[in-house]
């Protein structure tokens, strides 16, 4: 596993693009990797490491829509230039709750954080509407990449969240808007 993930997520050139279906196999390393991370995706319900196919599928539907509506896109990732690495993932979708509001969340590779600014900054983001997004509270280079995009901290959400899909331990989670 070290040497693939070495490799896969080596650093290099990269380029920031709309999400397509030739990111679907692509993205699976990033979001099957171990790690802290809890909350990986709120909008496309991404907890834990764990497989991404059938989360993805409802984005890259919408993307599809929306390129064919000539809408801009949104979501779009941090993909190495050479190859079909996915390093990064920024997305917004209407929250299916509250009428006015959007989720929006970032989530890379820990050797990639230093970018999420930079892909925060390429995905278009809704007009008129409120921006909530969501971070455990380990998650300081997510939280620094919302700050720098414009976002504040609103609530902690106490023991949110249990730390792994069968444990116990539970982790608080820090809610953001814009």
């Amino acid at each position: 596993r070290e040497v693939f993930e070495s490799s896969w997520f080596a650093g290099g050139a990269t380029v920031i693009e709309r999400l397509n279906w030739r990111h679907w196999a692509g993205a699976a390393p990033l979001f099957l990797m171990p790690g802290a991370e809890v909350v990986r995706c709120a909008p496309l319900r991404m907890f834990w490491s764990q497989l991404v196919e059938d989360r993805l599928l409802p984005a890259l539907l919408t993307e599809t829509k929306r390129v064919s509506n000539g809408e801009p896109p949104s979501t779009v990732v941090l993909r190495a230039r050479a190859g079909s690495a996915v390093l990064g993932l920024a997305t917004w979708q209407k929250d299916p709750v509250w009428p006015q509001t959007a989720m929006l969340d970032v989530f890379c590779h820990p050797a990639h954080w230093d970018r999420a600014c930079e892909l925060l900054a390429a995905l278009p983001l809704p007009a008129g509407l409120r921006l909530v997004a969501f971070a455990d509270v380990t998650a300081h280079a997510k939280i620094s990449a919302l700050k720098a995009a414009g976002f504040v901290q609103t609530a902690i959400l106490p023991k949110r969240i249990a730390m792994e899909r069968s444990a116990t331990e539970r982790i608080d989670v820090v809610q953001m808007e814009k």
